[in-house]
């Protein structure tokens, strides 16, 4: 009966946690992004277009949020200034910046060749692995008939 009990327990908080993640993608000029973000998240993201590029805001209820980034605006990162950080080179892939400021985290990932920045700020510590597993899982793929 405890493991008929447990197995029921376990199966349905595996479909709870899979119902919180939505699958995303998005077209950042030859590009295709596809990531997983929560669905509270996903039901109200924001995409604001500029002259060079586009942000897709996905925010979450505790005023922290997920962030895609396409253009060229990108000679600085958005988040080195935020407090205590380390960046780290990703061959000639790109560069990660993450770190915490007044105990929330941040984490900038940024896809050089691409023109792709992907980020999250303002995260609760309890929460980190979470959002550091989005950002280690999106997935970049070349358009067909695109060229590098």
């Amino acid at each position: 009966m405890k493991s008929t009990f447990l197995f029921l327990f376990v199966i349905f908080i595996s479909f709870s946690l899979l119902a919180q993640e939505k699958v995303d993608t998005i077209i950042c000029g030859n590009y295709r992004v596809i990531i997983q973000v929560p669905e509270f998240s996903l039901r109200h993201a924001k995409l604001q277009n500029y002259e060079e590029g586009f942000f897709k805001i996905y925010p979450s209820a505790d005023s922290s949020y997920l962030l895609v980034h396409y253009g060229s605006m990108m000679t600085l990162p958005f988040l080195r200034n935020r407090g205590t950080c380390d960046s780290f080179k990703i061959g000639n892939i790109g560069s990660t910046i993450r770190g915490i400021n007044k105990d929330k985290l941040f984490r900038e990932d940024r896809y050089e060749n691409k023109n792709i920045i992907i980020l999250y700020e303002n995260i609760n510590k309890s929460k980190g692995a979470f959002y550091n597993s989005i950002l280690d899982n999106v997935r970049i793929e070349l358009l067909k008939n695109s060229i590098k």
